[in-house]
């Protein structure tokens, strides 16, 4: 295990691996608690502790009482238990947005109040099923909402009431895209770039509206630059968002337009770092499991060209849908970036033998947010 020398950060989320590296790269020593105990992850963090998959994430205050007292942040999905949040915030400084604004960010509506207030482009918000008659132009997304990496996004059909815990989008049609910023928790936010988004790959085994890989930094023309910068400092005067935060937004005609608001370490944030100052275009992709794998001792791969990350133990059993690991590439361009990364795939589900089924009974993660 490296230990390294700094202040030390406890990282805590459903896979803390890239969040940990980056805490590296920034001088920290990484704790983590996680719930896929992944090779990388395990080599980086200083203190590590794996989370139960039925134990997540209400079990994660008790094992960090186990870890030195040392400042906290959170990645994936759990902006969507502030309870978790405040029960570490007790024992520990957060160093990201705090519990208790997490509620009201979470709040479709009010984000769109906000978006409006600033002369800002964003999606049409329902909480009820509007009249057919009135909407006849518009498909609506039926979006949970405490949800992440576009897990629980589906189609509406006009087909009843909305279902508790969902509210209705209008789906803008356009290109996925991603935005970095760090908020200072006082009302100022530096926008630190955009990615492209990968969403819904069928060659990457990702079901329909699940986040699997970014590409960037994204080439910006002045204006969107503008509105980027602009949603940012918008959501930043009316939270206290601290740290690294990210809004997912879809480009139409070039604007952008904010889907979902993700306030902590995202996944864009490491293609970012790695890229920008590169003079290159960087991205991963998330594999999943497009059948039972078994994830092997030792791969033949050339990490030089298209190095690995989130790598699992020896034995795994990977069942159909869950993320096996993640391939970076570099490029010229986003797209011939995005060529890159599928290829790459395609020749690593070559090298991935197939598990029994019954194997993966014990890798229960439903309901887990991988982003």
């Amino acid at each position: 295990m490296d230990a390294a020398p700094g202040k030390p950060l406890l990282i805590v989320g459903a896979s803390a691996r890239a969040a940990a590296q980056s805490a590296l790269r920034r001088g920290r020593r990484p704790l983590a608690i996680d719930l896929f105990g992944d090779r990388d992850l395990i080599k980086a963090a200083s203190v590590y502790r794996r989370i139960a998959p039925g134990d997540y994430p209400q079990a994660i205050p008790a094992l960090a009482k186990e870890l030195p007292r040392a400042p906290f942040i959170f990645t994936g999905g759990l902006e969507n238990h502030p309870e978790v949040i405040a029960a570490l915030e007790k024992d520990r400084p957060n160093e990201g947005s705090p519990a208790a604004a997490l509620g009201p960010l979470r709040d479709p509506l009010q984000q769109a109040r906000i978006y409006g207030a600033a002369g800002l482009l964003c999606p049409r918000i329902a909480l009820e099923a509007p009249p057919a008659s009135a909407t006849s132009d518009v498909t609506w997304l039926l979006k949970p909402i405490h949800g992440a990496g576009g897990r629980g996004i589906a189609i509406y059909r006009n087909s009843g009431p909305v279902p508790g815990g969902h509210y209705l989008q209008e789906r803008i049609e356009g290109a996925p895209a991603a935005a970095v910023y760090i908020g200072d928790g006082r009302g100022g936010a530096e926008f630190w770039g955009a990615t492209l988004q990968l969403v819904g790959e069928e060659r990457l085994g990702a079901s329909p509206f699940a986040y699997c890989g970014s590409i960037g930094p994204l080439p910006l023309a002045e204006d969107q630059r503008g509105r980027f910068v602009r949603i940012g400092r918008a959501l930043a005067a009316s939270f206290p968002l601290r740290g690294f935060f990210g809004v997912d937004a879809i480009l139409r005609d070039s604007a952008p337009y904010p889907v979902e608001v993700n306030p902590r370490f995202t996944a864009s944030v490491e293609v970012l770092e790695k890229a920008l100052g590169s003079g290159q275009v960087l991205g991963k992709a998330v594999l999943f499991a497009r059948a039972a794998v078994l994830f092997p001792g030792e791969l033949r791969w050339d990490m030089r060209r298209h190095p690995l990350a989130d790598l699992p133990a020896a034995g795994t059993a990977i069942p159909r849908g869950r993320p096996i690991l993640t391939v970076f590439a570099a490029a010229k361009d986003p797209s011939a970036c995005k060529r890159s990364l599928l290829e790459a795939a395609e020749a690593l589900y070559r090298e991935l033998p197939e598990a029994a089924p019954e194997a993966c009974s014990a890798f229960q993660f439903e309901g887990v947010e991988h982003d």
